[in-house]
């Protein structure tokens, strides 16, 4: 099933270099740039923040030290003016370019919270598969349930290859640089 994704009507104002000038917000609270224009998502809840916390930990018990894994502290420049900053990336290399560049990127994970608007979701998907990042993980969760979709980029379009539950069986996940078994709960 390919999932499908909006393109921004137009560019906005804004470019990626004078998005890295203005101050991040407080709070936990991210400025993002998707298509020009100027994204604020809300700071995580503990729960969103644990979710990010136990993908990090499995990718990197997971994958060889030579691959990175880093939280939400780094972004993604990509060429039509988006600055993104994903709650966990898997980099080929260590890099001391800020920001990271898209090509260095083999996956990246995003964990959705109900702040984080249906708008913002499609043009951040679109955002990443315009970048050529190869795989992105999707986790949305509500108060009983979590649920982890795998995807791998498709010339530009997100294949989807994985729709799972997390919780306190492992599951097997295809949409990465090589397959794993996770559990997170």
């Amino acid at each position: 099933m390919s999932l499908a994704h909006a393109v921004p009507a137009a560019l906005g104002p804004h470019t990626v270099s004078e998005w890295h000038e203005m101050p991040q917000p407080g709070n936990g609270r991210r400025l993002e740039l998707l298509a020009g224009w100027l994204i604020r998502s809300p700071a995580p809840t503990r729960r969103h923040q644990r979710i990010g916390d136990l993908v990090r930990t499995v990718l990197e018990d997971t994958f060889p030290e030579n691959l990175v894994v880093t939280a939400a502290a780094v972004d993604v420049s990509t060429p039509r003016r988006d600055g993104l900053i994903p709650d966990v990336m898997l980099m080929t290399h260590d890099t001391d370019d800020d920001p990271a560049r898209a090509e260095d990127v083999l996956l990246v994970v995003e964990v959705w919270s109900d702040g984080n608007t249906a708008r913002e979701r499609v043009e951040k998907r679109h955002a990443y598969a315009t970048a050529g990042i190869p795989f992105l993980w999707e986790i949305t969760f509500d108060a009983t349930t979590a649920e982890l979709v795998g995807q791998r980029n498709d010339h530009g379009r997100w294949l989807e290859l994985d729709r799972l539950p997390l919780g306190p069986d492992p599951i097997a996940v295809t949409a990465a640089p090589k397959p794993l078994t996770l559990v997170l709960t």
